[in-house]
C-alpha cells in the first residue's frame, strides 16, 4: 500500500502565549518566495535576526527590488526598533531632566508635533518625532501601497530621517550607559547611519554620533581664556546677534511651513537654495567673535510639520 505524501505547512507567525527565546523559530525563506505584499519587511527582519552585525548584508537589496520600497521598508523597521531605546530612556530622560532636546551643548531642537514649532523635553520630543514618523510612513496619502511608491513620497523619507536621527544623538551625548547598552544589542545607530549614507538621505556633517574610535565627537564649546580682547563683545550686542540669526531662520522656516500647508511645490532649483540656506545658518554653531554659544539653533528641516 503506498504511502501519502504528507505537506508540511510552515506557519510563520509567533502564536499567543509563545516565549520570548522560542520566538521566530521558523527556517528562513527565500526572498524570490516570499508571496506577501509584506514580503520586504519580512526579509529585512529575517536579516537581522539571522545576524544583526552584518549590516551590509542587511542593507544589500535583492535584485530587482524596488529601490524605493527598499529604502522606505527599512526606514519603517528603524523606527519600530527605535521604539526600543526610547522605553530605555523613559526612566533617565525626563522633562525635568531633560527639559530641552539638545545633542551636546551646541544642538538644541525644536519640536514639529506643535502648531508652532518650540522647544519640548527631550523625552516628549522623541514621543512626538516617533509618532510622527509612524503617522506619515503609514499614511495612505503618501504610501497607500506596500510593492511601489511614487517618487514625490520617497523624497519625504529624507526629512523622517534628520527627525529620528536626533534621539541618537541626545542618547549618546546625554544617556550613554543606556545608549551604549542598547547599541551594544542592536547596532542600530551604526546601521542606520551607514543606510542615510548609502541612499544620501542625510548630510555627512549632520552625522555626529561617533562610529568607529578614530571618528572624533564635535568640539566643545570654546572656553572664555581662548577669548581676546579682540574678539570679546558685551551682552547687548550678543543678543542682537542671536535676535538676529533666529529672526532669519524663522522667515525661512514661515516659506516652508507655507509651501506645505496650502500643498504646493516650490521649483526643485529654488527648493535646494532655501534648503542650504537653512542648513548653512544652522550649522554655525557659534558666532566668530563670541565667548558663549548661541543660546538656540534651528536645524535644516527641524520646523517642517509632518503632514496628516
Amino acid at each position: 500500500m503506498a504511502t501519502a505524501d504528507v505537506i508540511t505547512t510552515i506557519i510563520r507567525r509567533n502564536r499567543p502565549g509563545t516565549k520570548a527565546a522560542d520566538m521566530y523559530g521558523w527556517p528562513d525563506e527565500p526572498f524570490e518566495e516570499m508571496d506577501s505584499t509584506l514580503a520586504v519587511q519580512q526579509y529585512i527582519q529575517q536579516q537581522i535576526r539571522a545576524d544583526y552585525t552584518n549590516i551590509e548584508a542587511i542593507l544589500e537589496s535583492p535584485e530587482g527590488q524596488d529601490e524605493g520600497v527598499w529604502k522606505y521598508e527599512h526606514l519603517r523597521q528603524f523606527c519600530m526598533e527605535l521604539n526600543g531605546l526610547a522605553v530605555r530612556l523613559q526612566s533617565d530622560c525626563t522633562p525635568t531632566t531633560c527639559t530641552q532636546m539638545t545633542a551636546t551643548e551646541q544642538w538644541i531642537f525644536l519640536c514639529a508635533a506643535h502648531k508652532t514649532p518650540r522647544e519640548c523635553p527631550a523625552i516628549d520630543y522623541t514621543r512626538h518625532t516617533l509618532d510622527g514618523a509612524a503617522s506619515l510612513l503609514n499614511s495612505n496619502k503618501y504610501f497607500p501601497s506596500r510593492v511601489s511608491i511614487k517618487e514625490s513620497s520617497v523624497a519625504k523619507l529624507g526629512s523622517v530621517c534628520r527627525r529620528v536621527y536626533r534621539i541618537f544623538s541626545h542618547a549618546y551625548f546625554h544617556h550613554r550607559s543606556i545608549y551604549d547598552e542598547f547599541e551594544n544589542e542592536t547596532l542600530l545607530c551604526k546601521r542606520f547611519t551607514t543606510y542615510v549614507l548609502k541612499y544620501d538621505l542625510m548630510a555627512k556633517e549632520n552625522l555626529i554620533v561617533p562610529m568607529d574610535e578614530t571618528q572624533s565627537p564635535p568640539l566643545p564649546p570654546p572656553s572664555p581664556e581662548d577669548s581676546t580682547d579682540e574678539t570679546a563683545m558685551d551682552s547687548e550686542t550678543r543678543h542682537l546677534q542671536n535676535r538676529s540669526i533666529n529672526l532669519l531662520l524663522s522667515i525661512l522656516i514661515q516659506i516652508e511651513v507655507f509651501v506645505l500647508s496650502y500643498q504646493t511645490h516650490l521649483p526643485e532649483q529654488i527648493a535646494q537654495r532655501l534648503s542650504a540656506i537653512i542648513s548653512a545658518v544652522s550649522r554655525q554653531r557659534y558666532f566668530s567673535c563670541m565667548s558663549q554659544p548661541v543660546n538656540t539653533l534651528l536645524l535644516q528641516d527641524s520646523v517642517s510639520r509632518y503632514e496628516d
